[in-house]
């Protein structure tokens, strides 16, 4: 069995939430769920013209029409010490702004300065490699914080949002709600992302007052800048996929993949699009979960870059990090159903931080023991989802370690991986974008 996952929403967000799906006029957007993609759903769009499969010198500027199999070899035909490493953090919900003047501290604005001091290895200087570039982050946005009152004002969520945009953070959608999705149709997809593509493409204002929000502005994000798609809880279905092509995003970033038995940290699949479906999918509608999977149909053209579950180091490995105990049979201690065998957990920190209660030495023993297996493997992407709540002094659900140890390991992991030659720490598009078309290393 493999982990069951959780939201970090709590109880006021959920009750809020439903107030506003019930048609509250501050959220606007098309509710019918079609296939209309001009207005206020149109994206970065697609351009006509028939598939392609990725080839060996790429595959040029974006049509909306790439074909890529599902395959655990880099692209381009590329040898995997030709590729860089890359590692992402994709940060979901993000309502707990940690600015001064909201009564914490931490959560988002704390992952944005913790950027600003680190850099990509410099590598040979080639810029398509981003050898030497900023570590960038993306962020999927639930706008019901800058919709109603949370635990703080909106005025400050979408002031900490806007400041992410301006220093060159990827922002992707989260949906409006932060609901349960399993059981939706195509209107309700289509509601709930185009209300969180109205409330954050809403023009940005300096000057809004703290604690008198304006329903009226947003956080100034541009719709075309708008790339990447996360559903709530992973929770999704066929008609999730299908909103996400008509309104023209490049990628989904929440089938997980990875938990094939004959794949392991060192051979997780690259990024693939949804022409031929998810192989991953498939594995999670045989185990029957509750709520359950279904088969996906074609999406052609979107592209999925999964999270992949993470690895616990085995017995033989723990003391290499830092760690003089069996972690996997803590964890099983925990979790019954948790495999000792494979290691495998939900590539979300929820699940470490919350749902293991992990302290900070376990917490990067199990990122640096994954990041581990990737260098030795095949290089696929480390793509690891998170959330900047947790990060917060006001989040209290993490009980095994503090909210700075948790802001520790993060930022102790992130240098841990920049000092590897061949690692690049950047957003999600940035992965998109060089796998769409590779630069290979020196």
């Amino acid at each position: 069995m493999r982990s069951i996952r959780h939201s970090i929403f709590g109880g006021l967000l959920a009750a809020a939430a439903l107030a506003a799906c019930s048609g509250s006029a501050m959220l606007g957007g098309d509710d019918d769920g079609d296939d209309d993609t001009s207005g206020g759903d149109a994206g970065p769009g697609r351009i006509d013209g028939g598939p392609i499969i990725n080839p060996p010198d790429g595959l040029g500027p974006w049509t909306g029409h790439d074909h890529v199999p599902w395959s655990q070899s880099p692209p381009g035909g590329l040898p995997a010490d030709r590729v860089p490493q890359f590692v992402s953090f994709g940060f979901d919900d993000n309502g707990y702004s940690g600015l001064e003047g909201t009564a914490g501290t931490g959560g988002f604005s704390w992952s944005v300065a913790m950027a600003q001091s680190k850099h990509n290895p410099a590598g040979s200087g080639e810029a398509r490699n981003y050898d030497g570039a900023p570590v960038k982050f993306s962020y999927y946005l639930t706008t019901a914080y800058i919709a109603i009152w949370q635990s703080e004002s909106p005025t400050y969520v979408k002031r900490a949002w806007h400041q992410a945009l301006g220093e060159g953070h990827e922002m992707g959608n989260h949906t409006q709600t932060h609901s349960h999705g399993a059981a939706f149709d195509k209107a309700h997809w289509g509601q709930e992302i185009q209300d969180c593509i109205d409330w954050i493409t809403k023009p940005f204002d300096p000057a809004e007052v703290n604690f008198s929000p304006d329903a009226s502005k947003g956080a100034g994000i541009a719709r075309d800048v708008i790339y990447g798609y996360r559903t709530p809880f992973l929770e999704y279905n066929d008609a999730t996929f299908g909103v996400l092509t008509d309104k023209g995003f490049y990628y989904d970033t929440s089938i997980e993949e990875g938990w094939q038995e004959d794949v392991d940290g060192s051979n997780m699949p690259w990024p693939f699009t949804l022409d031929d479906g998810s192989p991953g999918n498939e594995v999670l509608v045989g185990w029957q979960l509750d709520p359950p999977k279904e088969h996906l149909t074609s999406h052609p053209g979107l592209w999925e870059l999964s999270p992949h579950p993470v690895i616990v180091p085995p017995d033989d490995q723990c003391a290499k990090y830092g760690l003089g105990y069996s972690l996997r049979d803590k964890m099983h201690g925990i979790a019954s159903w948790f495999d000792v065998g494979s290691g495998k957990v939900t590539g979300l920190d929820y699940n470490l931080w919350v749902q293991f209660k992990l302290n900070k030495a376990e917490f990067l023993a199990v990122m640096k023991y994954t990041l581990d297996q990737r260098l030795a493997g095949n290089h696929a992407p480390f793509t690891f989802g998170a959330h900047t709540d947790i990060y917060s002094s006001k989040y209290t659900a993490a009980t095994g370690a503090s909210d700075i140890e948790r802001q520790q390991a993060v930022e102790e992991f992130i240098d841990y991986a920049l000092s590897k030659p061949e690692v690049r720490v950047v957003s999600n598009k940035q992965i998109l974008d060089w796998v769409r078309n590779p630069v290979p290393l020196p």
